[in-house]
């Protein structure tokens, strides 16, 4: 079984590296894993960065696969990254996620490869924040990908991705316990144990930036994509109807 992991990442070179590293490292078999990273192309802290963080994979026989996109609402990225991914399940993660756990993709492997025929979700959570009642970062199969031909449509897409799997009724793959996630401090208080400092693209990606607002919640009647509705672009809520359907029907696309 393939494994794809998409990587997100603004201004944080080096945790981008980190992050990277820290799934490499402690990764059984790398062979069978594709590692994508997908930053802004106005980004030049990373871009100056990179040949740093190709040549942390060489050392470990690692291509680490990086892609440039003009700026786009938060979400877009784990769409964009999914249209590169070769993998059998695609894992979205973000660069202030750690690997803690030897032999992760094994685990993954063996949890997932026998319903690679179906679309499932993969839900997991940070060792330090089991109180989380959706996922913290989760993974799709291919399956789900290509029936869906998305992977998110607004900010929120762990609440979004459990939404989809629990009204399409399809499996959820609890995987808990190998990773450190240090969210970043927000209002002041720090979230979890051994959050980050709370940066620029965290507030943007909280607050939006150059007056574009954050994608809003699939279950506010008025949410779309970020896109003016004029344009005719189809709301969230619409969007969601028809993804929870083209789900349910999965079947029909064998």
């Amino acid at each position: 079984m393939k494994i794809s992991i998409i990587l997100p990442s603004r201004e944080r070179p080096k945790y981008l590296l980190e992050s990277f590293e820290s799934f490499i490292s402690k990764a059984k078999n790398n062979k069978d894993i594709q590692y994508i990273g997908v930053i802004d192309d106005d980004d030049m802290e990373t871009k100056e960065y990179k040949d740093t963080i190709v040549k942390m994979g060489k050392k470990y026989d690692v291509d680490i696969e990086l892609y440039e996109t003009p700026r786009i609402p938060f979400e877009q990225y784990l769409n964009t990254g999914a249209t590169v991914a070769t993998g059998d399940v695609l894992f979205f993660i973000a660069d202030d996620v750690f690997c803690d756990k030897n032999g992760w993709d094994t685990l993954m492997s063996d949890a997932c490869e026998e319903y690679l025929d179906e679309p499932f979700l993969v839900w997991t959570v940070g060792k330090n924040e089991s109180w989380k009642p959706f996922p913290t970062h989760f993974g799709l199969s291919r399956k789900w990908v290509d029936i869906a031909e998305l992977v998110t449509c607004h900010r929120s897409s762990d609440e979004y991705v459990q939404d989809i799997a629990q009204s399409a009724d399809l499996r959820i793959i609890k995987l808990l316990d190998w990773y450190i996630h240090r969210q970043r401090q927000f209002g002041g208080k720090k979230r979890v144990e051994g959050a980050l400092e709370f940066d620029k693209t965290a507030h943007e990606m909280y607050h939006g930036y150059d007056g574009r607002k954050p994608s809003m919640s699939i279950k506010n009647l008025k949410g779309h994509l970020d896109f003016d509705e004029e344009s005719g672009t189809i709301s969230t809520k619409e969007l969601f109807e028809e993804i929870v359907e083209k789900l349910k029907n999965w079947k029909s696309y064998e």
